[in-house]
């Protein structure tokens, strides 16, 4: 299925766009992409492939991505959990390929058995999310880790003055993960995608909330994991 196109965008392939981007690029592209995945998922369909020559950025913007692959999800709800269990998992992946320059042949199961091997390429305050993903099958989307992370970097500002990762500061300018998703899902993947083929699709709402409630609750359990070590 292909998301809605208009004639006045200039799109090129996730694999065109990356050698431009920088490492704060980076970071809003995997955040918006997350959104772009999860706003698929809550309209009932998945992401097929995530090569990086069918994802799409449009007017250069690391806030608009298209995912070119998506299909429809089923009427059963547990094969679904798995479905979009798999999805996050083959994102993070592709993050890691990202950092690592090698996603015509980043393998599984290297990542997973050699884990701390890629670390160092990956921002450290995100490795335990991915560290989570990878090696425990975390159901986790990773603006729902950015968020937390970010809430609790205030927080601690608020109370220390300091941020402890470093890099409170930089999310909230940077990211603007302050902004609700609702918002930015409807106001920027409403339009890359066709509405009307959105509204046709099974609305998975019974199945979103319980994940997401499921999902606070490994989040919180990677960050006391991070916590445990300090």
């Amino acid at each position: 299925m292909e998301g809605f196109r208009r004639a006045e965008e200039i799109s090129s392939s996730l694999k065109e766009w990356l050698p431009s981007a920088g490492a704060q690029d980076l970071k809003n592209l995997f955040l918006n992409m997350d959104i772009g995945m999860r706003y698929l998922h809550s309209r009932g369909f998945y992401i097929e492939s995530f090569d990086p020559s069918k994802v799409e950025i449009l007017n250069n913007s690391s806030e608009q991505i298209r995912y070119t692959s998506i299909e429809k999800l089923s009427n059963d709800e547990a094969y679904n959990r798995e479905i979009i269990r798999e999805n996050i998992y083959r994102f993070a992946l592709l993050q890691i390929g990202i950092y690592t320059n090698c996603t015509d042949y980043i393998n599984p199961s290297v990542v997973k058995s050699d884990f701390d091997s890629f670390c160092s390429f990956i921002p450290q305050q995100d490795v335990p999310y991915y560290r989570g993903v990878i090696e425990r099958g975390a159901n986790v989307y990773f603006s729902d880790y950015v968020a937390e992370m970010e809430k609790r970097n205030m927080e601690s500002l608020s109370t220390d003055g300091v941020p402890p990762l470093g890099q409170g500061r930089q999310y909230v300018k940077g990211t603007g993960i302050n902004k609700s998703l609702e918002s930015l899902n409807s106001d920027v993947n409403g339009e890359i995608y066709v509405k009307e083929k959105m509204s046709n699709a099974a609305f998975i709402s019974l199945l979103v909330i319980p994940t997401a409630v499921a999902v606070f609750g490994v989040i919180f359990a990677i960050i006391a994991w991070i916590t445990s070590f300090k």
